[in-house]
């Protein structure tokens, strides 16, 4: 049973999980209670007493308030959209175990942050949605991200170049392309690689792919993935 903090449900009701959370459970010093000051919405797991999620979203957000975070060894789940993250804090996320799940979508991270991704080994699920800073070249070096499924960039710059990138993730299962505008019919054969040699499903939902460009990917990878 997992009961959500904050976003994750009513306000009302948050405020009053947090409280008896707080007490029970959290010292005024310990990590957890830091973050609840700071305005972090979390997520606990009742039958486990332990924080694994947290949500530290928004400019307000930077590399103290991760390195915290870091300090929560049953952190499973985190969200940084928005922050001001940078490769410090990335960083300092290398010391989490249990980590599978990470958000930097909305970020203005540095080329240095992709160095420092490649050392969360047991993170399944990336998100970089809406991230400027990312490049196609960027996507070779995720090779490294041994346990990665999913891996979203929509909406941005990736383009066929960086689609061929990815068949080197070996555990990738899904990725998300909406509305990525470099995306269009000159990216088919990559595209079809991708979902034909390695059985990836792909969202191509908005993107400048044309109807003859859907026809094509069909004809290359018979059930149509």
């Amino acid at each position: 049973m997992v009961i959500a903090v904050g976003r994750f449900m009513g306000l009302a009701v948050a405020a009053m999980i947090v409280a008896t959370i707080s007490t029970i459970f959290w010292p005024v010093d310990s990590p957890e209670q830091k973050l609840i000051s700071k305005g972090a919405k979390l997520c606990y797991a009742l039958n486990e007493t332990l924080l694994v999620g947290a949500k530290l979203e928004g400019d307000d957000f930077g590399d103290d308030e991760v390195i915290i975070a870091a300090s929560i060894p049953s952190m499973q789940r985190l969200s940084l959209a928005g922050s001001s993250v940078t490769a410090r804090g990335i960083r300092a996320l290398q010391s989490l175990s249990k980590l599978s799940s990470l958000d930097l979508s909305e970020t203005n991270c540095a080329d240095d942050v992709i160095s420092e991704l490649c050392a969360l080994p047991c993170v399944r699920e990336l998100e970089v949605n809406r991230c400027r800073w990312l490049k196609d070249a960027d996507l070779s070096h995720l090779s490294k991200m041994k346990s990665l499924e999913f891996l979203s960039l929509n909406e941005t710059t990736i383009s066929a170049v960086g689609i061929a990138q990815l068949e080197q993730i070996p555990a990738l299962r899904l990725v998300r392309l909406e509305r990525c505008p470099q995306i269009d019919d000159s990216a088919i054969d990559a595209l079809a690689s991708l979902c034909g040699k390695r059985n990836v499903n792909i969202d191509l939902s908005g993107t400048e792919v044309t109807h003859e460009g859907f026809i094509k990917l069909n004809t290359l990878v018979p059930h149509g993935k």
